[in-house]
């Protein structure tokens, strides 16, 4: 499902990131764009996901591990890596600061595409051995705004779920893939 939505995402701003008809100077017409930008977006995903789950099988065999009491919504004992994700990450939108702590660690999201601006700060938890989530109520949308985040291989992936566009833009995103 979360394809399609940022298929239609991606779709939805082809004019905005200038690729409509009247300002491409490719000459392609709009479906031809439309096709295009289908096609390497599902190049991307069958990447992503491709390194994923051999990053998460890496981890399986390779990672040590210390217990951690973290607050997750049942409150059990999670294992995280005692790995240190301190560090800076970018990507070609925007960069993500972590600060690593025991439990959890705090973070500095900005992005930014054209004109539009996004920036959250917050304390994500560790849910599990290389995953942390942050959640926080926006009274405006009566919705949490929620950040899934995923550690491998010198990246985080980072999910956004409700009521984040209370923090950014409407042609800005805090999903994807940073690099260290």
């Amino acid at each position: 499902m979360w394809k399609r939505i940022i298929l239609a995402f991606l779709i939805a701003n082809i004019a905005a990131y200038g690729l409509s008809c009247k300002s491409n100077p490719t000459g392609k017409s709009e479906k031809e764009l439309e096709e295009e930008v289908k096609r390497e977006f599902n190049k991307e995903v069958e990447l992503m996901e491709k390194r994923l789950s051999e990053a998460l099988s890496n981890l399986k065999t390779s990672t040590p591990k210390k217990e951690i009491k973290a607050s997750n919504s049942s409150n059990t004992t999670v294992s995280a890596t005692s790995a240190d994700f301190s560090g800076v990450y970018r990507n070609k939108f925007g960069k993500v600061e972590i600060k690593n702590q025991t439990q959890s660690f705090s973070f500095n999201i900005s992005v930014k595409s054209g004109s539009s601006t996004g920036e959250i700060s917050g304390k994500a938890k560790w849910t599990g051995q290389n995953t942390a989530e942050y959640s926080e109520y926006i009274p405006d949308f009566k919705e949490n705004c929620k950040l899934l985040f995923t550690f491998f291989d010198g990246k985080v992936v980072i999910k956004e779920k409700g009521a984040c566009h209370y923090y950014r833009g409407v042609g800005t995103t805090f999903d994807g893939t940073y690099t260290r």
